[in-house]
């Protein structure tokens, strides 16, 4: 399948869909992980912020994304979160990083994004790494916020004052021990 012929139509709720008939499937259909009991995903759709999440979000073994956004989705078990979008507007393409679960599906590996490339694994599909809800919360929120500073990185000739006056951000953030891999 080429991307120049590439189209896809979604059903209204399509994101709310359960299907329990096997007969509903046709052999090119996508996959969907309803993301209940406790299953989270954390998915970075930005470039920066799947950079950042390298570096702030807890480690798992459940890894995946598509050739020009690799490790963009996170797959977590914990039980207490809630849905949350990080974004710059109210436009959807301004989504920075969301907190996916509750009833929310994420296409899943062997499936086709909207892009035509193809949804893959990040090495091997292993254990769905636990951690409580504060962990996983506080680790998406440090993505979106590195997300914006790097969006916001100056050009030449402006960097040292920029710098000055982040470092006073992050200074002024009470001190709490991170799960990130700095």
């Amino acid at each position: 399948m080429g991307q120049e012929n590439y189209r896809i139509e979604y059903e209204e709720g399509w994101a709310f869909l359960v299907i329990s008939e096997p007969d509903y499937f046709k052999p090119d259909d996508n996959i969907g992980i309803v993301l209940e009991n406790g299953i989270v995903d954390v998915d970075c759709d930005c470039p920066e912020a799947v950079f950042a999440a390298e570096f702030f979000l807890p480690h798992t073994e459940a890894i995946w994304g598509r050739k020009s956004r690799r490790k963009s989705h996170y797959l977590y078990k914990s039980d207490g979160c809630i849905y949350q979008r990080y974004a710059l507007s109210k436009d959807k393409s301004a989504t920075l990083v969301e907190l996916r679960t509750g009833k929310y599906q994420s296409m899943a590996p062997p499936s086709v994004h909207t892009s035509g490339e193809t949804v893959e694994l990040h090495g091997q599909f292993g254990e769905i790494a636990t951690y409580d809800a504060g962990i996983i919360t506080r680790a998406v929120r440090l993505v979106a916020t590195a997300a914006v500073v790097c969006m916001s990185y100056p050009a030449a000739g402006n960097r040292h004052d920029w710098g000055v006056a982040l470092a006073g951000f992050f200074r002024a953030i009470p001190k709490v021990e991170l799960h990130c891999h700095l």
